[in-house]
């Protein structure tokens, strides 16, 4: 089974239900749910979510955002610990939070990030992929 990183803007793609994206971002979390493939999001991806959400929708819709991921079939949450911090500041992707994702998913073993932002994982250790190449590629 494919152990998934989901980065927060696909995270956000489906709690805020953003279009264009929501459709591809809401298979990749059914999947989830199915159990074809093992989820995880770091912790700070939690905490970016809240405020993220807090700004768009207020506070209260924001902590039920975080109360659905909290409860979603399939999502596991990857503690950032000092180890996680360093490799991501030693790191040469140029954006700290993204680097802190790769870090952790590098330790946990993770097999794909899912993200719209390829881009600024090229430098990651684990490979990046959209959820819609995700979607073709565990059918």
């Amino acid at each position: 089974m494919e152990k998934i990183l989901i980065d927060t803007d696909v995270v956000l793609n489906v709690l805020l239900k953003e279009e264009p994206f929501f459709e591809a971002s809401a298979r990749v979390f059914a999947r989830l749910e199915r159990e074809d493939v093992c989820g995880f999001v770091t912790a700070t991806t939690m905490t970016n979510i809240y405020y993220i959400a807090r700004k768009r929708i207020g506070t209260e819709n924001a902590r039920l955002c975080v109360r659905k991921l909290l409860e979603t079939p399939g999502l596991k949450f990857l503690s950032v610990d000092e180890q996680i911090l360093r490799n991501a500041e030693a790191s040469e992707m140029s954006d700290f939070e993204d680097a802190v994702q790769a870090a952790a998913a590098n330790i946990a073993k993770i097999d794909f990030i899912v993200t719209r932002n390829i881009r600024d994982f090229r430098c990651s250790p684990i490979p990046a992929v959209t959820p819609e190449k995700l979607l073709e590629t565990i059918q």
